[in-house]
């Protein structure tokens, strides 16, 4: 992912995409723990692996770590904390925190290249010249809106606070509680186009309470820019197969297998607790499945068996579930026709619904956001020959 933009909370390049890549062969060890506690107060960790190393936001300092976390290359101290975490292959932006400060840091050398102050408000998206916020107050309706990357100089800003896909020079914009989804061009705000999932009357009818609609899915890339196409996938599942220039509907389709999701070049991957299916969105059909229920229905115990968010490569899929325990399955079966199986619930852990675990490699990261706040690190626990760099990695 070196040289693409990422969001933190998501894990996916600007445009929403999933790639699926290769290592993660099952099983894995616990490699590390990075305690929350960064000199300024134990908080939330948030991080952001790329090819440096895994950069971690904390209170009071912005860090670069060695992948293992086994050491800190760099760090940046400053006043408050920063959720956000943005990566080029050459600079890191963070924030607003929570002073409204925003850094710029080279990632090589962890030199502050930047400071300055915005209105509080979370980055939703980012093109090369602009950036996207999105403000909300408890006294004011909430906006989106438009900066100049180089000055931070407002272009415009418009209501509304739904989630933000950049496509090019132009953001995706979801509002009217998911039930509308507008192309707005980045400088202007123009609106180029609008893709509607129900009618007018529906729509309002919807607000009010009064009519159940079936709106674009949230907590998940549900709106993914693949080449000249927009993927939007609503929350029963139905992937909407769009052009980008002008919104026209090309394809619509209900997967025979539904569930949480990832959306790739080529595909949109649904996962169940139970099995993974492959969604082509080019010809709107099933290419692959796997059932993997009775590998995993041990590990789930009294549990109800329920995916929250996963992580995808060439050999294994990984998932979390409602009560913190990690699981992983071997896309393929052994000779015997059997699957590797794995998991782990670390110490009175609690994995908020729908957070992604993120990987790099061989290396899988979890943020510990209950009674143990920091992050933690797994790698393969068998040597493999690295994609990235062509060495191999052994257990320690």
């Amino acid at each position: 992912m070196s040289g693409v933009w990422w969001i933190e909370w998501s894990g996916f390049t600007r445009q929403r995409l999933f790639r699926v890549c290769s290592g993660l062969r099952l099983p894995l060890e616990r490699a590390s723990f990075l305690d929350g506690e960064g000199g300024f107060g134990r908080t939330a960790t948030y991080y952001l692996p790329c090819d440096r190393g895994v950069v971690v936001s904390r209170r009071g300092v912005i860090s670069l770590h060695q992948h293992d976390l086994s050491g800190e290359l760099w760090r940046v101290e400053h006043d408050g904390w920063s959720g956000t975490l943005i990566y080029d292959g050459r600079s890191i932006l963070t924030g607003p925190s929570e002073h409204g400060e925003i850094l710029e840091i080279d990632a090589e050398r962890g030199k502050v290249t930047r400071r300055a102050l915005l209105q509080l408000g979370m980055i939703k998206g980012f093109s090369s010249e602009t950036l996207c916020q999105g403000l909300s107050t408890d006294t004011a309706a909430p906006l989106i809106r438009s900066l100049e990357r180089a000055s931070l100089n407002l272009l415009w800003e418009r209501s509304g606070f739904g989630s933000c896909t950049s496509a090019e020079q132009k953001y995706l914009l979801d509002d009217e509680r998911r039930t509308v989804l507008r192309c707005v061009d980045a400088k202007t705000g123009n609106v180029e186009w609008t893709f509607e999932v129900a009618p007018d009357a529906g729509r309002a009818a919807f607000r009010d309470g009064q009519k159940q609609l079936v709106p674009i899915r949230a907590g998940f890339p549900s709106v993914v820019a693949v080449d000249k196409r927009v993927i939007v996938v609503l929350e029963d599942s139905t992937v909407c197969s769009l052009e980008l220039a002008t919104g026209k509907l090309l394809a619509r389709a209900r997967p025979p297998f539904s569930g949480i999701h990832l959306v790739t070049e080529t595909s949109v991957f649904f996962l169940q607790a139970s099995g993974l299916s492959e969604f082509d969105h080019r010809t709107m059909k099933e290419v692959g499945r796997i059932e993997y229920g009775r590998d995993v229905e041990a590990l789930y115990g009294k549990e109800h068996p329920y995916a929250c968010a996963f992580w995808l490569t060439e050999e294994s899929v990984i998932w979390t579930t409602l009560n913190g325990v990690l699981i992983g399955v071997s896309r393929k079966t052994d000779k015997s026709g059997k699957r590797v199986v794995w998991s782990d619930r670390p110490e009175k852990a609690v994995m908020p619904i729908g957070e992604f675990p993120l990987a790099y490699g061989d290396y899988l990261y979890r943020a510990e956001k209950g009674d143990r706040l920091g992050l933690y690190c797994y790698r393969s626990a068998s040597p493999r020959a690295d994609a990235r760099t062509g060495t191999h990695r052994s257990r320690r």
